[in-house]
């Protein structure tokens, strides 16, 4: 009996301990067959992520490539020093460089002309501020985006202009055209008829470069800040030079007589200063695009500043750029004119003018435009003792376009 019960009791054990193994066998093979699931879900999942981390990442390379083509305007004023500036960055071979561009609409806005599009229309912007600002705008746009490929938006009497001869990326057009060396307001019929079949010459050279460059005087931050808005590309290099120093050379180039001093002066600090303004109220809006430079920075550290510059668009900076530089600015080659890009020695250029004005004059101008040579780090002369000694620099602290505070007087 004792025998029969124990027997009983081994074979019960044996099987719960049987369904034990089983149940155990089943949970193992369940949780096998889990994991074997989880990773096929997790391989796939893994591949169409991997995939579609790659086409966000093309993408964003594509942008980048497409943002690394940039489109600069050198913002400046007349007798700033921007022939120099524009030629500096123009002379790179990944550089489409006009010449203003804007030169012809101020001479229409003042009566001297109208503009003349090869499709036969006529503008006439005599006295019409609003119209030039638009057209203005129209004129830098159409550049950037190139439409002067289709020869109806081309105005005739801005391709044909001598300026074409200042800039080697559109040389080969000026030299194509037969174009004057003479600054000639009238529209001839036999240049303009040569337009079409010379004009793929400066559309082959502009499609070609990664950065496209117009240098203006006749515009105002405004109008750049609009095309910054309608065109991402858009990038501004703001070139400010010493008001005391442009508005001695503009009077010795004749642009107004002796008594005008004052009313010059006013005009160019006040409209500098409105355009330092508007960058300070926009540059948080446009980071990395809008820069600030004093054209008195440039003479001083030529090859510092102007690897800079080349930064500012992403174009290579090789010892060839640097050499071209340094030629351009300290290597002792002589003058070619007032308005050429070469200097022998960029600083004695760049400062002749406190040699040869008079302290009473540079008293007006600096009573006139005190905001803007203090706001922009320039040393303000007391006495004509101060004024030609030149040990005594005219710049006498930096300054930080961060933390610019305008003040228009009135």
């Amino acid at each position: 009996m004792a025998t029969r019960t124990i027997e009983s009791l081994r074979r019960c054990f044996y099987f719960k301990r049987m369904r034990r193994w089983r149940l155990s066998i089943t949970v193992l093979l369940l949780l096998l067959l889990l994991v074997a699931v989880s990773a096929t879900v997790l391989y796939y999942f893994s591949l169409h992520f991997l995939k579609t981390t790659i086409n966000i990442e093309g993408q964003v390379n594509q942008f980048k490539s497409s943002l690394s083509n940039h489109h600069l305007i050198l913002l400046t004023y007349m007798r700033s020093g921007s022939t120099f500036v524009g030629a500096m960055i123009g002379a790179h071979p990944d550089v489409f460089y006009m010449y203003e561009p804007l030169w012809t609409p101020r001479r229409a806005l003042d009566g001297l002309t109208k503009l003349r599009y090869l499709n036969g229309s006529v503008l006439n912007l005599s006295e019409d501020q609003t119209t030039f600002w638009f057209t203005s705008v129209q004129v830098l746009n159409d550049i950037f985006q190139y439409k002067q490929q289709r020869t109806s938006d081309t105005v005739a009497n801005i391709v044909k202009h001598t300026h074409m001869y200042r800039s080697p990326s559109t040389e080969d057009y000026a030299i194509c055209l037969n174009i004057s060396h003479v600054q000639d307001l009238t529209i001839k019929e036999e240049i303009i008829s040569r337009i079409p079949s010379c004009l793929p010459l400066l559309t082959s050279a502009c499609l070609q470069a990664r950065v496209k460059l117009v240098k203006v005087i006749e515009a105002f931050m405004d109008q750049a800040i609009n095309l910054m808005l309608s065109d991402p590309l858009v990038k501004v290099l703001h070139l400010i030079r010493d008001p005391r120093a442009v508005l001695i050379s503009r009077k010795e180039f004749g642009f107004y007589p002796e008594d005008g001093v004052g009313q010059n002066s006013w005009e160019l600090c006040v409209q500098i200063l409105k355009d330092l303004e508007l960058y300070v109220h926009k540059r948080k809006q446009f980071v990395g695009r809008l820069l600030t430079l004093r054209y008195e920075d440039i003479v001083r550290e030529p090859l510092n500043v102007g690897r800079q510059l080349y930064q500012f668009v992403d174009l290579d900076v090789g010892p060839e750029f640097m050499d071209m530089i340094w030629n351009m600015t300290y290597a002792g080659f002589p003058d070619g004119c007032n308005v050429c890009p070469v200097r022998s020695n960029a600083t004695v250029t760049a400062y002749k003018w406190r040699k040869k004005a008079s302290f009473k004059t540079v008293a007006r101008i600096q009573n006139n435009c005190l905001d803007l040579i203090n706001l922009m780090g320039y040393r303000g002369f007391t006495s004509e003792r101060e004024l030609s000694s030149l040990h005594l620099p005219a710049i006498h602290r930096n300054y930080d376009p961060r933390f610019l505070q305008v003040l228009i007087r009135t």
